[in-house]
């Protein structure tokens, strides 16, 4: 074993286990729930503690999704929907970092995402963006948008296109890329 393993076992066991992530997240059509499926998988193997809260809205969209008219209207103009959160309690001050995980839709989060955003504005501090589309869509893009919302950059958004979460190998490689991207933003904070 190396001193540099050893070092970041220390570092894990002494810090990260009092860290605390909550993972936001919604999903129609299951991309974004599988990232965050794997998300929580790779930061458990490093030893952060996470908790997930799914975003539903009260009434979901039928498909086809792209060419609903409700979709289109809460996505563009009303730029929110009525949500509830699986399970309730989500308190942001009790995290270090909070991941919010998002479908993009006309070039915007979902939704139900824009209305989580929108419901705790000013109490959500160091998150980070990711989101699941068809096309690749430009970080400082979601970056502008989501500071829009809550008056808080993101730590970092990050976009993974459908044809990277099917392709295994690299889907892998990013989400083992973004969990040490969190746990290094986490070990900083400390």
């Amino acid at each position: 074993m190396g001193i540099k393993f050893l070092v970041n076992v220390l570092l894990i066991i002494h810090g990260v286990f009092r860290l605390k992530t909550a993972i936001l997240y919604y999903s129609r059509t299951g991309n974004t729930e599988l990232l965050v499926k794997l998300l929580v998988g790779a930061l458990s193997k490093q030893g952060v503690a996470v908790d997930v809260f799914k975003v539903k809205p009260l009434k979901d969209y039928s498909p086809p999704l792209h060419l609903n008219p409700r979709l289109v209207f809460d996505t563009l103009v009303r730029k929110g929907t009525s949500v509830k959160l699986e399970p309730a309690d989500f308190n942001p001050l009790e995290y270090n970092v909070i991941v919010v995980a998002s479908p993009i839709w006309i070039g915007n989060l979902s939704p139900p995402i824009q209305q989580v955003l929108r419901d705790y504005a000013g109490k959500l501090k160091n998150y980070i963006i990711l989101t699941t589309s068809g096309l690749k869509t430009k970080s400082e893009s979601l970056s502008r948008k989501t500071e829009s919302i809550l008056r808080e950059k993101p730590v970092f958004c990050l976009n993974i296109t459908v044809p990277e979460i099917r392709n295994e190998a690299l889907l892998t490689s990013i989400i083992q890329n973004l969990a040490s991207r969190i746990l290094s933003y986490l070990m900083a904070k400390q």
